[in-house]
């Protein structure tokens, strides 16, 4: 009964949710997303369920959450390693 009505309905929330929200989530919220659909997927396991959807949809989570880390810290690393070369610099002269 549970997989007919109410796991399809909450793979339709998750992914109506991620279309419109992922690119005003922060990586903190993409994290706490990603802890959820990981519960999620654990506790159908305990029942001998699995949902490829779900474990894929993880995996996207995943990746998205990587993106998010890399596009917010590079700049940060970018510039450390401008500020190093250029003090780098001036201390050889």
């Amino acid at each position: 009964m549970y997989m007919e009505t109410a796991h399809p309905h909450i793979k339709e929330v998750i992914s109506k949710f991620w279309t419109k929200k992922a690119l005003e989530l922060n990586p903190f919220e993409t994290l706490s997303l990603i802890d959820w659909v990981n519960q999620y997927n654990k506790s159908l396991s305990q029942y001998g369920i699995s949902d490829d959807s779900i474990e894929n949809g993880y995996l996207a989570l995943c990746n998205a959450y990587a993106r998010k880390i890399h596009s917010q810290i590079m700049p940060f690393i970018v510039s450390t390693l401008k500020a190093e070369t250029e003090t780098s610099a001036i201390e050889t002269d």
